[in-house]
């Protein structure tokens, strides 16, 4: 359960850009925070967010299979329509019904009316981007504000921004063909 304009705004913003870089979303839950991953088909580009039991109101667990985590897959294009506009939402339900294989999330908005989306799910495995672990040793973490202040300097057009980090710096270049 979520509540709370910022939050909502977070969650709602992670489902967007999840469903930018992939056809689908994968939620994994386990008893300590629920992962949003997305990928795409080729899987070289791939995104992993991960919210904290503390950041939601509420935070249960129940996987009726008895594990300790539970891992669903949905189509972006179903979730897209519930993650529209996180200001007009008073809280957000989200249930990971792994046996039902549905993904249940109610919105109630501040007018007092509840609407509930019933999206498709599977049981999946953890999805992850293939890469050279010898090759891209590096791990970058940064804050979410000052990456977004970094790409407002590119222009919404490009095809493509290389992101490169060594263990001394975090680089960010834009390549433009010449065409002569």
């Amino acid at each position: 359960v979520l509540t709370g304009l910022a939050p909502l705004r977070a969650f709602f913003r992670v489902v967007w850009c999840g469903s930018k870089i992939g056809e689908s979303l994968s939620f994994t839950a386990s008893e300590e925070q629920l992962v949003v991953r997305s990928i795409n088909a080729t899987r070289s580009v791939a995104s992993e967010f991960c919210f904290s039991k503390s950041f939601f109101d509420e935070f249960v667990l129940a996987d009726s299979r008895g594990g300790k985590v539970a891992t669903s897959i949905a189509a972006a294009k179903f979730l897209l329509p519930a993650v529209k506009n996180p200001g007009l939402v008073k809280q957000l339900t989200f249930s990971l019904l792994v046996k039902d294989q549905v993904l249940l999330i109610e919105l109630l908005l501040k007018s007092d009316i509840l609407k509930r989306f019933h999206i498709p799910a599977e049981d999946s495995e953890i999805l992850r981007a293939v890469y050279n672990t010898d090759r891209c040793t590096c791990n970058a973490s940064v804050r979410p504000r000052f990456l977004s202040d970094i790409l407002s300097n590119f222009h919404g057009k490009l095809e493509e921004i290389k992101l490169a980090c060594s263990s001394s710096q975090f680089r960010v270049l834009s390549f433009v063909e010449v065409r002569e």
